[in-house]
């Protein structure tokens, strides 16, 4: 094997490692929240010395940001852009929204990663307070532009601005899988599912 090679290998092997901690840590804070999580919790849970950890993740709120900016990032690859969608996609794009959470919800006793960072917000790192904003800015500015030009094709019926109806469909959303949770309840996230769609949907194309 040529150092060439060997560097490669080696270079994969540490990718390898780095995307298995933030897998794990990933699980955790849907869980516990970050501040219940160890280095030994990480390192038990894969069965690596926490000095492992600590050389990927030298300082804890690395591995917070790491994991919350790929979060993100993998919300909003999920979200077809604004301008890409006409007529019928709307209605589509909304049901995306809310299968995030529904899925979510089948894994109870997990809950959003945003949601469970913004209970915490005012105990996180600053860095990741500011990927924690970006997470919830974003899915309420992509919802709220959803909202607006699918009303304006006819798609969506609702009083007042797609923005004010994106942050309570949010909020209903985080708050129905940390009041699931607390109650064991999976009926609560139903509901709240059901009634966001009756909330912009014109009566002709209401389900749930």
């Amino acid at each position: 094997m040529t150092a060439d090679v060997e560097s490669k290998t080696l270079e994969s092997a540490e990718d390898g490692t780095r995307a298995r901690i933030v897998d794990v840590v990933e699980a955790l804070l849907m869980e516990r929240g970050f501040n219940a999580i160890s280095y030994q919790d990480i390192s038990d849970r894969i069965g690596i010395r926490k000095a492992s950890v600590h050389y990927h993740f030298p300082a804890k709120a690395d591995l917070g940001v790491a994991v919350i900016r790929r979060y993100v990032d993998r919300v909003d690859a999920m979200h077809v852009p604004v301008e890409k969608l006409e007529g019928g996609m709307f209605a589509v794009a909304l049901e995306r929204f809310l299968g995030v959470f529904a899925e979510l919800g089948a894994l109870s006793p997990r809950v959003c990663l945003g949601g469970v960072l913004g209970a915490e917000f005012e105990t996180l790192p600053e860095a990741m307070q500011a990927e924690v904003r970006r997470f919830f800015t974003g899915l309420r500015e992509w919802l709220g532009a959803v909202l607006d030009k699918g009303r304006a094709q006819g798609v969506f019926a609702f009083a007042g601005g797609g923005a004010d109806m994106a942050r309570a469909m949010v909020a209903m959303m985080e708050g129905a899988l940390i009041i699931g949770r607390a109650l064991r309840d999976p009926d609560e996230l139903a509901a709240a599912i059901g009634t966001a769609r009756r909330m912009v949907l014109p009566a002709s194309t209401k389900a749930g």
